[in-house]
């Protein structure tokens, strides 16, 4: 697994080098948060893709099937915040 996880890094960061020298500034986050709530064994290290979309819409605010169904811890609910500040943020100031 840790060879499979390196592989895959390895070859996204040759692809974002590529984007850097031929684009514009680009820019990388990593969110390996290991949510309470999501139905994954223990031994799963950190967060697959689209584990970050329960955070950055808030879900644990809304009053929907899909917020209803997330149960945030306190600490969550804190990271939601601190992640949806960021992205807006960036989306407003760059």
């Amino acid at each position: 697994m840790f060879f499979l996880l390196l592989n895959f890094t390895k070859n996204y960061m040759i692809k974002i080098s590529f984007h850097v020298d031929a684009v514009s500034p680009t820019y990388l986050y990593l969110f390996d948060h290991h949510s309470s709530f999501m139905d994954k064994p223990e031994w799963v290290i950190g967060a697959d893709h689209g584990d970050t979309f329960p955070y950055c819409y808030g879900e644990y605010m809304m009053n929907t099937e899909m917020g209803r169904h997330f149960h945030f811890s306190a600490e969550e609910k804190k990271l939601s915040s601190k992640i949806m500040r960021y992205f807006s943020n960036f989306a407003r100031y760059g």
